[in-house]
């Protein structure tokens, strides 16, 4: 409140309160300068913490002195949380440009969706087009989209925009090695995850590239006011922005792969700090957080396919099983997929070289013997051309 006669500018996105249910307002009269109202006495139940805070997750390893901490943490930056899908954040003075080699647009045909799906389809465009994320579009471009399940079995929509990356000049900036983003966390004990809601989407179009961003679906064309997923440089231009928006904690306090970031702290009263700040920076660029994905103050979190403690890091164990029960290679493709996804882990394994020398040898072998193959069918139908000239 201004009881001054002066004007008070605040700076943008300067949070003005926070509103809360109260517990206990006796009768009397609430008196001001210039106010005075008469006040009934108003008596309500002030929800538990697990009631009314966001849906985060806390280690029950906290104290109660701590766990308080965290709670007012939490609820002093509740502005930076969003509770739903149109509560997205706005990424201030960034955009994503689309540079391509030409100007003939790409152009494709819709793929077929399935009867079952189309009311799902025409809902997830309803609400992209509520949100702002997409608009009807007029473009020349036309990328179709590809319906993905998610793990939880909602609706993912993609659109498949190899055709277009093909024709954009690719964006250098480097996508941070995570072996050595893991490299920092020595001697760390304390650590919280944070994960934007759907954090390409808080990334402004350049108006001048949004028509090359459109997509064609049986229901009409539409073109993303947004970043989407699938473009050749998105994660380039995520990665730029997050870096400017925490560039001075990185790597001390803060890991951010992309729009997964990781606090980390060697006590409590730095974590509290660290969050703090990471917390100020998202504000200031303007950035929201999906509470359901977060975990705070932590002694043990997942991050980029590990297991971090304050012992050390290790493999995921959900990847582990997975090599357990990976299917034995049909083909050279699969063989190479299986050496990729153990090769991820190779710091954890003593000689992984040598035990997968092998294995790299007959991918060499199958794809030798291919070509040689190859090689043989060409020379066998150069041969009969050549015989039925004569």
């Amino acid at each position: 409140m201004n009881l001054t006669d002066e004007d008070i500018w605040l700076e943008p996105r300067t949070p003005l309160g926070i509103i809360q249910s109260p517990s206990f307002v006796e009768d009397g009269l609430v008196t001001g300068e210039k106010a005075e109202i008469q006040v009934n006495q108003i008596t309500t139940e002030t929800p538990s913490f697990h009631e009314t805070a966001i849906p985060f997750t806390l280690s029950p390893s906290l104290t109660p002195t701590q766990r308080q901490q965290a709670v007012d943490l939490i609820n002093r930056n509740q502005d930076i949380f969003a509770y739903s899908d149109d509560q997205l954040g706005f990424a201030e003075g960034v955009t994503h440009k689309i540079n391509t080699i030409d100007d003939i647009p790409v152009k494709q045909p819709h793929r077929r969706i399935p009867p079952s799906q189309w009311e799902e389809v025409k809902e997830h465009i309803r609400k992209l087009l509520d949100n702002g994320v997409i608009r009807p579009s007029t473009s020349p471009y036309a990328s179709p989209i590809v319906l993905v399940r998610k793990s939880d079995g909602s609706l993912r929509l993609c659109v498949d925009y190899r055709k277009l990356n093909m024709k954009t000049i690719k964006d250098a900036y480097p996508i941070p090695r995570i072996d050595e983003s893991i490299d920092a966390l020595h001697g760390t004990k304390w650590f919280s995850t944070i994960d934007l809601l759907s954090g390409y989407h808080q990334v402004a179009m350049e108006e001048a590239d949004k028509h090359k961003t459109s997509f064609t679906t049986p229901f009409g064309l539409y073109e993303y006011n947004r970043m989407p997923f699938g473009l050749s440089n998105a994660p380039g231009t995520f990665q730029r922005l997050m870096q400017a928006c925490l560039h001075d904690q990185f790597f001390t306090s803060v890991l951010c792969y992309l729009d997964d970031i990781l606090v980390f702290s060697k006590s409590f009263d730095d974590h509290l700090v660290n969050l703090q700040r990471v917390f100020d920076r998202l504000r200031q660029q303007g950035l929201k957080i999906k509470p359901s994905k977060c975990t705070f103050f932590q002694s043990e979190v997942k991050y980029l396919g590990h297991r971090v403690t304050a012992d050390g890091v290790r493999p995921d164990p959900d990847k582990v099983q997975a090599v357990k029960n990976w299917p034995e290679p049909q083909n050279v493709k699969d063989l190479r997929s299986f050496l990729g996804f153990c090769s991820f882990y190779r710091r954890f394994v003593v000689d992984f070289a040598k035990t997968a020398k092998p294995l790299h040898a007959l991918v060499s072998t199958s794809l030798q013997n291919q070509r040689a193959k190859k090689e043989h069918r060409f020379s066998g139908q150069t041969s009969i051309k050549l015989h039925s000239k004569n």
